[in-house]
């Protein structure tokens, strides 16, 4: 059986002026996850009728940032397959999104083990990457930056500290 990963990608027009003081918690009760974004966001659900996985996606775009949340719900446990799917999702996001892959490390999430890792993208934009699996879900959390700045890892640092698995 073949496994097919959504890569999740996100275009957007970077927009300046917004305050970030105000973090809000969002819950999806259906994902099993809370996350915290500098604002609203903006909840998308990508439901393919038929096909596997369905995808629930959160995210908040505007100032120097996007900040973005997904997860995907299979239907089989990930844990039984034996491709090292952390690193697949990786590498496949690295390449449709025309990065390079500048640092990786492991990251335990309530004692789940995925990876994260900084990829830089054409000009000076900067992707903050984390992936982990747990059961039938395989949770994404991406910030990208204009710059490679202090202010912009601070930012995402912040965002994936808020990051739980709710089951």
């Amino acid at each position: 059986m073949k496994l097919i990963l959504l890569v999740f990608l996100t275009i957007t027009t970077i927009t300046f002026g917004q305050n970030y003081d105000q973090w809000k918690t969002y819950v999806s009760e259906e994902g099993h996850l809370s996350v915290s974004f500098p604002e609203q966001a903006t909840v998308l659900v990508e439901e393919k009728v038929g096909e596997s996985p369905k995808t629930l996606k959160y995210q908040l775009e505007g100032d120097e940032f996007v900040h973005y949340a997904a997860v995907a719900i299979h239907e089989s446990d990930l844990s039984e397959i034996d491709e090292d799917l952390c690193q697949l999702s990786l590498n496949s996001f690295t390449e449709s999104a025309d990065g390079a892959i500048i640092n990786q490390r492991v990251w335990n999430v309530q004692g789940e083990e995925g990876i994260a890792a900084k990829i830089l993208l054409s000009g000076k934009q900067v992707v903050y990457y984390k992936v982990v699996l747990k059961g039938n879900l395989q949770y994404q959390l991406v910030v990208l930056g204009l710059e490679d700045t202090k202010i912009v890892a601070d930012t995402a640092d912040q965002f994936f500290k808020t990051f739980r698995l709710t089951e």
